[in-house]
């Protein structure tokens, strides 16, 4: 338990269609409300898609659609705590002049273990390649705006941030969604200044994974064989690439089942689908349906497998920490964003690779071939630090 931390006030603000997805895939708020503690979360997305009805206790929703909204609910509260999971965006610029205003003390919880990197694929498409370059001048003006409202104190700059990476470059790259795309555009990012502009106070390097997560992650079956979903029209594939055509999303699923069903007899164990959230879960379900589908519950699954099958995912971290064995999949028909983002993993982890565009002869030998030791990995990503492991530890620098 946190020692001298009074969370009595506590809000967490956060920018999401729904409240309980937000809270299922984050696990340092699921923590929070383990402990009975009344939380205010404040949804600042102008956009709601539907009421949705709480899967979660202890908790008040209060959905802001606009500056006043929000202005109204400040001044009721005194002497609040505030975490903040709001991106730093044009759309959300006035709720972080506010904070000014209000002179609200931020803190900011970003873990991140997963690899960012990504570029731009253009195409023949010409509308397409122009509307990419917008994009990109977009986050370019983006960084810059946040970085002149910092600099002239117009923004409060975050109290303290507990953070996973300590390289200022790569904090602002993954915090801005900017991954260096082009040389001229990297010139121009060293002449604006991200590399050297802060927008916290103070931080504290902080592992990926809690130390009470590692708990819930012991006493595994290793019975299963888990596919870890993604989300082919994810909104990062969208925008650095486009949406997947029909055909090739007919035929990326055609090739999935085949290969599952295969190795499901081969190596005498059941396929279970991990849901991505993003996903449409009864469209999922009803692909694979010889298969035991689920949602919300990947960690829960990851314990309890013994083979992960991925393309790429941040999930991938709880079966490095659990020592799965780890296979990479590979289809040409998810386009060049996910080959490039395949291939950053496969590499990093230097797992083992199934291209499924090949003709493939899998034998039970195969299995003992399967890496599951990534300690490099663990070093250089998940486990960062000896200090703050708990969110306790956490707690208590607030």
């Amino acid at each position: 338990m946190p020692k001298n931390t009074d969370l009595s006030n506590l809000v967490i603000f956060v920018e999401t269609n729904s409240v309980n997805d937000f809270i299922y895939r984050n696990s340092f708020v699921k923590y929070l409300l383990k402990r009975n503690l009344k939380i205010f979360i404040v949804n600042v997305n102008s956009i709601f898609k539907k009421k949705e009805k709480k899967d979660f206790k202890n908790i008040v929703i209060i959905n802001i659609k606009n500056k006043n909204q929000l202005k109204t609910f400040l001044k009721k509260k005194k002497e609040i705590k505030c975490i903040n999971f709001v991106e730093k965006r044009f759309r959300n610029l006035g709720f972080f002049i506010l904070f000014k205003k209000y002179n609200l003390k931020i803190y900011e919880v970003k873990r991140y273990g997963d690899i960012r990197d990504t570029k731009f694929f253009f195409e023949k498409n010409i509308f397409n390649n122009i509307a990419k370059i917008i994009s990109l001048f977009k986050v370019i003006l983006n960084i810059i705006v946040f970085n002149i409202f910092y600099q002239t104190r117009f923004l409060n700059r975050t109290e303290k941030l507990f953070c996973s990476i300590r390289n200022n470059e790569k904090i602002n790259s993954y915090e801005f969604n900017y991954f260096n795309q082009s040389i001229l555009s990297n010139l121009l990012i060293k002449f604006i200044g991200i590399y050297n502009f802060k927008f916290y106070k103070k931080i504290f390097l902080i592992n990926v994974v809690f130390s009470e997560e590692i708990k819930d992650l012991k006493n595994t079956k290793n019975n299963k064989i888990l596919f870890l979903d993604s989300s082919l029209n994810h909104s990062d594939r969208i925008f650095f690439e486009s949406r997947i055509s029909i055909n090739d999303k007919k035929k990326y699923y055609q090739l999935l089942i085949k290969f599952f069903l295969k190795i499901q007899h081969l190596f005498k164990k059941k396929v279970v689908i991990a849901v991505h959230p993003s996903n449409n879960f009864n469209e999922i379900k009803k692909i694979f349906k010889n298969f035991r589908c689920e949602i919300y519950n990947t960690k829960g699954l990851i314990k309890n497998a013994d083979i992960l099958l991925f393309h790429e995912t941040s999930a991938i971290i709880y079966g490095i920490i659990t020592n799965k064995k780890i296979i990479n999949i590979k289809l040409k028909c998810m386009g060049e964003y996910y080959s490039f983002r395949n291939n950053l993993y496969a590499e990093e982890l230097k797992c083992q690779t199934i291209n499924l565009d090949q003709n493939i002869n899998i034998t039970k030998s195969f299995y003992s071939k399967i890496k599951k030791s990534f300690n490099a990995y663990k070093r250089n990503y998940i486990f960062v630090t000896r200090k703050n492991k708990s969110i306790n530890d956490l707690l208590d620098l607030m």
